[in-house]
């Protein structure tokens, strides 16, 4: 597959203007493309990002009620909460993310008032 894609994605025969930069690494792809190469890739013009759950994924995190320190239940939430804000893209999928972290921190034990943080609202872009 990585042949392929080199051929088709990189190559000057297939593609008018082929990515400055492209790795794959397992299921990871790193591109660098310039700005008007964006519509190529997504038909408006605009990337989209959002946070990839599994289809397996449980929702469960560190329970709020467990003997860790009050430290470590903040930085789970802050670290869900800072991956939701850096990786969703337009606002509409932070807000969605930033729903689903509440609801499985809510699930988890975890208190409205260690929801509130400041970092749990989304990013101006």
């Amino acid at each position: 597959m990585d042949c392929f894609e080199l051929v088709q994605v990189c190559s000057k025969d297939t593609v008018d203007h082929p990515p400055r930069f492209w790795r794959r690494y397992v299921d990871d792809i790193f591109c660098v493309i310039t700005k008007n190469q964006v519509k190529m890739f997504s038909g408006d013009g605009v990337l989209y990002s959002r946070v990839y759950h599994k289809p397996t994924s449980t929702g469960k995190y560190l329970n709020f009620r467990s003997l860790h320190l009050t430290c470590k239940k903040r930085g789970v939430v802050r670290s869900l909460t800072d991956q939701a804000r850096r990786l969703c893209i337009p606002s509409d999928n932070c807000e969605a993310e930033l729903a689903k972290v509440r609801k499985a921190l809510k699930i988890n034990g975890h208190p409205t008032w260690i929801l509130r943080d400041r970092r749990a609202t989304c990013p101006n872009r």
